[in-house]
């Protein structure tokens, strides 16, 4: 008998394996990467509950556009150990200048043919950002129930 995996354990798993786009695999969503997308407006997971209600009628809240072309442009970024010319946006760059750094994610994904909220592009991009969003959230709860050891029961000390 074959043991069906969770929805949680599969965006952990995938967070874990990583994420493409297009064919071009897609560098993790790390914690510079998850800060620069905060500097630069992204506001998933703090979309609010209306927006949130939207999202589970229609799968797209306001927003969901920008956030998907912030943090897919930023996953698509070398870090800046790797970068090799100078005036390369890296995570880092994005950080100290989130209001350009946003201009180009939005010019990016504009390019990528992901802007267009009706399209195939997009609706591929924004699988791909939920996927990494949920897949943080997933492994960040995960390595939590593991390092206290709780079961997810309701005893005191348990996450």
């Amino acid at each position: 008998m074959s043991e069906e995996i969770t929805p949680e354990e599969s965006s952990f798993i995938n967070a874990k394996r990583g994420f493409e786009l297009f064919g071009t695999s897609l560098a993790p969503y790390s914690a510079s990467r998850k800060v620069a997308a905060q500097t630069m407006g992204m506001q998933w997971p703090f979309i609010g509950e209306a927006a949130l209600a939207q999202l589970h009628a229609t799968n797209m809240y306001p927003g969901a556009i920008r956030d998907t072309a912030i943090l897919l442009w930023l996953c698509t970024l070398p870090d800046a150990s790797t970068a090799l010319a100078r005036g390369v946006w890296t995570p880092s760059r994005a950080l100290s200048k989130p209001d350009e750094a946003r201009d180009a994610a939005l010019e990016w994904a504009d390019k990528c043919g992901i802007t267009d909220s009706s399209g195939p592009k997009f609706g591929e991009a924004f699988q791909v950002f939920f996927g990494i969003v949920t897949g943080v959230d997933a492994a960040q709860f995960r390595i939590e129930v593991e390092k206290t050891g709780g079961d997810g029961g309701d005893e005191p000390g348990n996450v």
